[in-house]
């Protein structure tokens, strides 16, 4: 089995907005090998929150290679 390692900010890059329901690619680079997954948001944040009674709000993730 592979090694396991800590994946920090730095290796990934991409970002997933987790109000507006979508696909997002991220892109993990970790010594040379890229891989890219897919982020499926299938519920705004905003719609989550209201059901919720807690009060809606709008987060963005931004993560630089």
């Amino acid at each position: 089995m592979g090694e396991e390692i800590e994946v920090t900010q730095d290796m990934i890059e991409g970002k997933v907005d987790s109000f507006t329901p979508g696909i997002y690619p991220v892109t993990i680079n970790y010594q040379g090998i890229v891989k890219t997954t897919n982020v499926i948001v299938l519920r705004g944040h905003d719609e989550f929150s209201e059901s919720c009674e807690s009060g809606g709000f709008r987060e963005e993730y931004e993560m630089f290679y």
